[in-house]
């Protein structure tokens, strides 16, 4: 029954050659398949080995069982893909569903201030539906509509808000805390990146709008 210790060895052997980290795992399944089978086949069939080989096959089904959930496309609302259509669209959609776990839906009625002249944005939000006002001495300077940001101003330079940000009508939109969203950039560089360069953008269509 040599054989069945020759044949786990060459599944471990591929294993090792692969990049995949699911068919890493899958083959050092069939391995210790292999090795259970030849230690029980044995005239005393070693309990101990056979035990380990079960554990550790029980733990690789369970990363694998992770691994495809983790692969499986998140679940959104009409509404999230709305918002991912309108504002996130670079954002892969893992992504950007872990980004909505950090934030929170709100509902906003007028006329609410949401953030005032000369404070420091504590959150970061970005308009669903509705519209919002930036005011400057109570005169609309620019009006904020879906796919517009507020407080990123405040986030990127560390500045207090220039102006009031006023809501004028039933308002819809998602909210980070500051702090939260930060930590949640530092967690991975390439998302990172990817949201300066939306809310950079965001700024950009401001700066126009004005």
């Amino acid at each position: 029954m040599d054989i069945l210790v020759h044949l786990a060895n060459v599944f471990l052997l591929v294993s090792f050659s692969v990049r995949s980290m699911l068919v890493l795992r899958a083959l050092n399944m069939v391995a210790g398949g292999f090795f259970i089978a030849y230690f029980f086949s044995l005239p005393e069939p070693l309990w101990a080995s056979i035990g380990w080989n079960i554990l550790f096959g029980l733990v690789n089904l369970w990363r694998i069982w992770l691994a495809i959930l983790e692969r499986r496309p998140p679940r959104l609302s009409d509404e999230e893909q709305r918002l991912h259509q309108v504002a996130f669209s670079d954002l892969e959609l893992r992504n950007y569903r872990k980004l909505l776990d950090v934030g929170q839906w709100e509902n906003g009625m007028p006329p609410a201030i949401l953030v005032g002249h000369g404070t420091m944005a504590e959150r970061v939000w970005m308009v669903a539906e509705g519209l919002i006002e930036v005011r400057r001495d109570d005169t609309c300077a620019r009006q904020i509509t879906p796919g517009d940001f507020v407080g990123e101003t405040c986030f990127l330079s560390g500045r207090p808000m220039p102006a009031s940000v006023v809501i004028v009508e039933p308002v819809r939109f998602v909210s980070w805390p500051v702090d939260g969203l930060r930590s949640f950039m530092d967690a991975d560089p390439g998302v990172a990146l990817q949201l300066q360069r939306i809310l950079g953008r965001g700024l950009v269509r401001k700066l126009q709008a004005a």
